[in-house]
Order: structure tokens, then sequence, then C-alpha cells
């Protein structure tokens, strides 16, 4: 239009004007979205060190549950593994078992897989079975005063010490060992129950008593079994 009335367009300043201004934006974009969040978190990074991922549940993360035992005694859900990382560091886990679960619900029913896993400081002996088949013997020892609490309080739960009581007497040797056999593939669903013959958990609790003579330690052992009702 300028041109079609005689007049003169300056192009060589326009051009030069608008070449200033490409570069001015190159220079002043930092970027936009993940490069953006990278270029802020590398800062952080180099500012205050790497962190530990603690799970989201902040309880744990900020300090507030210090123990598993605590999570037990308030029935607490663990939702994450990171929780347990945090809480048990030195924890190793072994699956024992495998199996699909079906479940009868309002809905209809649901089938999920189950699963056992031995937890804690656990040992393991791979064995042949009578048919050649592989064996895997995995045993766990719990000490700390915590962990059998914890146990106990769980067992009592399912109320075992009562299925125990009628045939108190022949679990226990001359050492003081209470012996009982947990049914494997209920445990893979969360249910502790006794079994005689089959796929089972071996269960072996050691009783003290002073003088260390098996009367005393039946005295014990009545004790923590209380009668069925």
């Amino acid at each position: 239009m300028r041109r079609g009335r005689g007049g003169k367009v300056e192009t060589q300043g326009f051009d030069t004007a608008r070449a200033r201004q490409r570069e001015e934006a190159r220079r002043n974009w930092v970027g936009s979205g993940e490069a953006q969040t990278e270029t802020v978190w590398f800062e952080l990074r180099e500012k205050l060190g790497a962190t530990e991922f603690l799970g989201y549940d902040t309880q744990v993360a900020e300090g507030k549950i210090a123990s598993l035992e605590e999570v037990f005694q308030q029935g607490w859900k663990i939702r994450e593994p990171e929780m347990v990382k945090k809480l048990v560091p030195d924890l190793s886990s072994e699956v024992v078992y495998v199996g699909i679960v079906q479940k009868q619900t309002d809905a209809g029913e649901l089938t999920g897989l189950g699963a056992v896993v031995a937890g804690g400081t656990a040992s393991r002996e791979d064995l042949v079975g009578q048919f050649g088949n592989p064996v895997v013997v995995l045993a766990r020892l719990l000490e700390a005063a915590p962990d059998i609490r914890s146990t106990w309080r769980r067992w009592t739960g399912a109320r075992l010490p009562e299925a125990l009581q009628p045939d108190l007497d022949a679990r226990l040797d001359d050492d003081g060992v209470l012996h009982f056999r947990l049914d494997k593939q209920r445990a893979a669903v969360g249910e502790l129950v006794l079994l005689r013959e089959g796929d089972a958990i071996d269960a072996q609790v050691k009783l003290r008593a002073y003088p260390a003579k098996p009367e005393e330690i039946r005295k014990v052992a009545r004790g923590l079994v209380p009668e069925a009702v």
C-alpha cells in the first residue's frame, strides 16, 4: 500500500529489528513443561544433595511412625514397599507360595492371586524330594521382643492358642518346645489355621521356665494357652 502511493519502505531496518527481536526471545526463553521442571530440579539437587524416597505416607517419611509394631498395633495397612524398607532396612524376604484365590462377594466371585512370603532373616536350604523334585526349606528365627509380641498378637487374634489347648501336653517336647503346623494354603489368604497333615508351615515355640523342669514348662504353656470356650 505504501509503495502504491509512491511511498518508500525501509526493508533493511525492518529486517534488522525483527532479527534483534527473535534473538532476544531465544535468549530469554528458559523452557517450559518438563524442560523447565528438570532445570529447577537439578538446581535444587546441586544445592541440597540427593534425597531418599520414603513412600507417599508422610507419617513414615516424617518419622511419626518409627516401627512396624506400631503399624500393627494401630491396625493400619501398609500400601507401599518403601514404607517397609524405611522401617526395616535390613529386611530380607523369600516367596514361599503363589496361588489362585477365589472369594465370594455381593458382586459375585472374585479371583486373584495369594502369596506366602517369608520375611526377616531367613535361612534357605535346597533339598531333593522323594521323587527327585526340588524342595526349598525356609526357616526364620524370631528373637527380638517386638517381633515375638507382634507374632503372638496375630496368633491370638486368630485364636490359635485356644485351638492348641486340647492336646497341648502332646505338642510339648522334653526341651520345652511347643510344636504345631499351619495350613500354608490358608495362610496365603491371611488365615491362620492349624493343620495336621498336608502342605504346612511348621512352627516351633521355645518356652523357658525356672527351674527348667518339664512340669514347670507345662505350667508356662498352660498360662499362655487359655481353655477353649
